[in-house]
């Protein structure tokens, strides 16, 4: 299943919307580094969990796989292993923010009993959990 099934799956809305981390980003929530962190567990998500077989030049250099045609199953499970042990960098306290990487899903979206913050503090917490996402993909590059 390659990236665009998985939006057309989910319907034209989805692939028109932008992205949560792009929409932090172009408002300065958050910085490049931390919107580079949420884009390699991306990735890591969309081909260990979904299977996608994106070409190798729209992945951003930071997510580093084997590719070529015999080493499909090699990635899937290395990408696999990679996303699991980013959300468990992550902690439980912040393992939601794969949701904002990952499904689209808004910070503000997030209820608060999942994130244990009022509202107003979800952003200094993403932004808290992006960081250590970036510090997680530094220490294992």
């Amino acid at each position: 299943m390659s990236v665009d099934e998985i939006v057309k799956n989910r319907g034209e809305a989805y692939a028109r919307r932008q992205r949560p981390l792009d929409y932090y980003e172009n408002k300065r929530y958050i910085t490049k580094r931390q919107s580079v962190a949420g884009d390699v567990l991306y990735w890591q998500w969309a081909i260990g969990v979904h299977g996608a077989h994106p070409d190798p030049d729209e992945l951003p250099p930071e997510v580093r796989l084997p590719f070529g045609p015999r080493q499909l199953p090699i990635q899937r499970m290395e990408a696999l292993r990679r996303y699991r042990e980013a959300v468990t960098a992550l902690g439980i306290r912040l393992a939601w923010i794969q949701q904002v990487c990952c499904q689209g899903v808004l910070a503000s979206d997030i209820p608060e009993r999942v994130t244990g913050v009022k509202p107003r503090e979800v952003m200094t917490l993403l932004r808290h959990g992006l960081d250590r996402l970036a510090d997680h993909w530094e220490n294992n590059a």
